[in-house]
C-alpha cells in the first residue's frame, strides 16, 4: 500500500491536468455538455453502487458564493476546488454566449513550435463571435506537486489563428487578456495561469 500510495502521489498532477482538460472539452465542443450531479468536484467512485452517496451540496453553494483565485485554486487543488471553478466559469461563458455554442462551427487549429504535439485547440464560430479553447496533453513530465505547467516549458509554441483573426485581442477564463501576434497566439500566454483556458475574441 505505501508503494502504491506514492505511485499515486506521484501521477496526481497530472490526472488533475487530464480532469480539468476534459472538463472543458466536455463543455465547449459541439453538442449538450453532460454533467453528472455530484462529480463537480474531484470523484473517485469506480462504479454502482460506489458512486451513490451524499452530495455536499453545502460545500458546493459555498465555494460558488466565495470564487477562489488562481492561487489559492492551485495551492489547494486536490479538494477539487479547481474542477468546480472551471466548470462554473466555462459554463457562465457558454451561457452569455449561448447562440455561438449551439450553433457555431467547430474548427481545428493547427499548433507549431517545439511543443506543438502537446496541446489540443479549436475554434467555434458563429456570425462574428470566435471562442478558442485550449488544453495541454501528455504533460505529465513538467509538472511539480501542483496541476500547473510553467509558461517557459512551451517556449515559441504557437496556436495558428485563422486569417480572420489577425491581431485580435482575447479574453479568457480568470481575467486572462492577450493580443494575438499577427495570426499567431503564443500557448505561454494562453496557459499562464492555468492549465486550461477558454478565450473570446473582444
Amino acid at each position: 500500500l505505501p508503494i502504491l500510495a506514492r505511485a499515486v502521489e506521484t501521477i496526481a498532477p497530472a490526472g488533475a491536468v487530464n480532469g480539468l482538460a476534459q472538463v472543458l472539452l466536455r463543455n465547449t465542443c459541439p453538442g449538450v455538455p453532460d454533467l453528472y450531479q455530484g462529480n463537480e468536484r474531484w470523484d473517485f467512485s469506480l462504479v454502482d453502487p460506489d458512486n451513490r452517496r451524499p452530495v455536499d451540496f453545502a460545500l458546493r453553494r459555498q465555494a460558488s458564493a466565495q470564487p477562489a483565485d488562481t492561487t489559492t485554486l492551485l495551492r489547494d487543488w486536490r479538494d477539487g476546488g479547481i474542477k468546480q471553478a472551471l466548470i462554473a466559469q466555462s459554463l457562465g461563458v457558454r451561457r452569455h454566449y449561448s447562440e455561438l455554442f449551439r450553433r457555431g462551427d467547430y474548427q481545428p487549429l493547427r499548433v507549431q513550435g517545439p511543443r506543438a504535439e502537446h496541446i489540443v485547440a479549436f475554434a467555434r464560430h458563429w456570425q462574428g463571435q470566435w471562442a478558442l479553447v485550449v488544453v495541454p496533453r501528455w504533460v505529465a513530465g513538467w509538472l511539480g506537486d501542483q496541476p500547473h505547467i510553467p509558461p517557459a516549458s512551451w517556449g515559441e509554441t504557437c496556436i495558428h489563428l485563422p486569417p480572420a483573426l489577425r491581431d485580435s485581442r482575447w479574453k479568457g477564463l480568470w481575467a486572462t487578456r492577450l493580443t494575438a501576434q499577427g495570426e499567431l497566439l503564443p500557448v505561454s500566454q494562453v496557459l499562464t495561469q492555468m492549465p486550461v483556458n477558454l478565450l473570446i475574441a473582444v
